[in-house]
């Protein structure tokens, strides 16, 4: 028999040998597989029975326990500005994505950002209103038909390059617009404007350097109109159009805006009797919209005027326009005037019944005035232009002056000609006025027979608070204004001697004197 050479053995018994070894290596093999397998079988079972761990603990845990409509109300509570911490929260667990991604009512309100994000927020608000602000080029592609038919309020504030296509797809229906504000958030030789609109539900329009065809835009529900920067659009008969067709309007705010006096005559007046408050800024002749305007007794005026011209009968165009068509029967209970200079004087009518506000300022430097002092003085032409008004309701008195100006304020006879329209007065504060005001009180050809308080806050100038006490001690002013107390109040830079004659001069005519110093000045004399 033929032995295979080394071994020892046969070539059959080598064979036999080697199938053996083999043999018994595919085993191992085979027993180290079905290991491996098992091993496998037991991870996955501790691994299911890890997750049906957590997912008992996370039923149990007190997040869970909410139940699905509370946890879709809380984020309602959130501040407007919090839906970065909306979508965080769909990531603490499966049940709160599932509950928060599932409540459209979230995810309606659309703020300008990730434009990916924005269509998520569209897709999962399903059919509910929206509410998109886009303030970033490139993102007005959201603005679909379909997102538009959907849109409750809508805030643009791009530049003009990106305006035009959202603005010309106002013309697709927006059957459930109720508030819009667009805002040109650059400017150039180009002005967008919006031509026309579905804006039947609109409650509030807002639009800044964006112009409008306002004879095309019918708004019957609006309440809110503002408008800035829009220079001379819109044109009176538009604007007055419009404005016939918004019996609802509370309130209206044109800021550089509108008619520019009557370059188009109209006699048309405009019936506005739910209107709340009337805001007017710009040129003195934008007063004369209210030539146009009928409005409540009650509603609340705010001019503002500028003009770059000497004041000589600037005062006379202004004032006239609003004084004038100021009900009568305005139920006026304080009035306040505050003179700066010759060129700058507020005028404020406040009450139960209505409230009146009215600014004029001169834009010129004050060293490019020029040509002499100004006359009549503000303060006199703003008492003279109050003078038509039925002012026997008011029953206090706020005069202030600039305590740096040179200017008296106002003038003795003026001041007591117009204290005859005021026979209810009960109080007067005068504030870093001088004597002249106090000498227009003497009740000498003027009846205020119920004139009691008298409030005096001194310029911090000391001579002129020592010729203040000084002429009321010994001129008696006061003598047949039969007050029941006086308060005088020092300013800042005060320092001032009470002579015991002079106060007991005061005190002779005044049931009760008060000295108050403010910001630890040094006040001496009895009381």
């Amino acid at each position: 028999m033929e032995v295979y050479p080394g071994s020892g053995l046969s070539i059959p018994q080598l064979l036999q040998a080697l199938e053996k070894a083999v043999g018994h290596s595919l085993t191992e093999a085979r027993r180290t597989t079905f290991n491996m397998y098992e091993t496998k079988w037991r991870q996955v079972e501790v691994l299911e029975s890890f997750n049906g761990m957590k997912a008992l603990v996370n039923e149990l845990s007190p997040i869970n326990c909410l139940p699905p409509e509370v946890l879709s109300a809380i984020p309602t509570y959130w501040s407007a500005d919090s839906q970065g911490d909306l979508i965080r929260a769909t990531h603490v667990c499966r049940y709160w994505r599932t509950t928060l991604t599932a409540s459209p009512s979230l995810w309606n309100d659309i703020k300008s950002g990730n434009e990916a994000r924005m269509r998520a927020c569209i897709h999962r608000s399903q059919s509910y209103p929206l509410s998109v602000e886009i303030k970033h080029p490139g993102q007005e592609g959201v603005l679909s038909d379909a997102v538009l038919f959907r849109l409750k309020s809508l805030t643009l504030s791009l530049p003009v390059t990106n305006l035009t296509k959202p603005l010309g797809r106002l013309i697709s229906p927006t059957p459930m617009l109720e508030e819009v504000s667009i805002t040109l958030a650059d400017s150039g030789d180009y002005l967008p404007v919006i031509k026309t609109g579905d804006f039947f539900m609109l409650s509030k329009l807002h639009l800044d350097g964006v112009h409008a065809n306002f004879a095309c835009l019918p708004a019957p529900h609006l309440m809110i109109l503002h408008l800035e920067n829009l220079q001379n659009n819109p044109r009176m008969p538009d604007l007055l159009q419009f404005l016939n067709s918004t019996p609802w309007l509370e309130r209206m705010v044109l800021v550089n805006s509108g008619p520019e006096g009557d370059r188009e005559p109209s006699e048309q007046v405009v019936r506005l009797m739910s209107l709340r408050a009337l805001t007017l800024r710009g040129t003195v002749a934008k007063a004369k919209l209210l030539q146009h305007l009928a409005i409540p007794a009650s509603a609340d005026i705010d001019l503002v005027g500028r003009f770059n011209q000497r004041l000589d009968g600037v005062m006379e165009e202004f004032l006239p326009p609003c004084l004038d068509n100021l009900p009568v029967t305005s139920n006026f209970t304080s009035l306040s005037i505050t003179s700066t200079s010759r060129s700058s004087c507020d005028i404020n009518l406040s009450g139960n019944q209505g409230k009146l506000s009215v600014t004029v300022k001169n834009e010129h430097h004050r060293g490019m005035l020029g040509h002499g002092p100004l006359r009549p003085p503000t303060a006199n032409l703003c008492l003279q232009r109050l003078t038509p008004l039925v002012l026997d309701t008011v029953t206090h008195l706020t005069i202030r002056r600039d305590p740096w100006g040179q200017q008296a304020f106002p003038e003795i006879s003026a001041f007591r000609e117009f204290l005859h329209q005021l026979p209810s007065l009960q109080s007067i504060d005068l504030v870093h006025c001088d004597f002249n005001s106090i000498h227009a009180l003497n009740p000498v050809g003027v009846n205020l027979p119920f004139f009691r308080f008298l409030s005096i806050y001194v310029a911090p100038d000391a001579k002129v608070q020592l010729d203040l006490l000084s002429h009321l001690a010994k001129s008696k002013a006061l003598v047949q204004c039969p007050l029941e107390r006086v308060k005088f109040v020092f300013g800042s830079a005060a320092r001032v001697m009470f002579s015991d004659s002079e106060m007991n001069g005061l005190k002779e005519h005044v049931q009760m004197v008060e000295v108050e110093a403010v910001d630890g000045n040094n006040v001496t004399g009895g009381l």
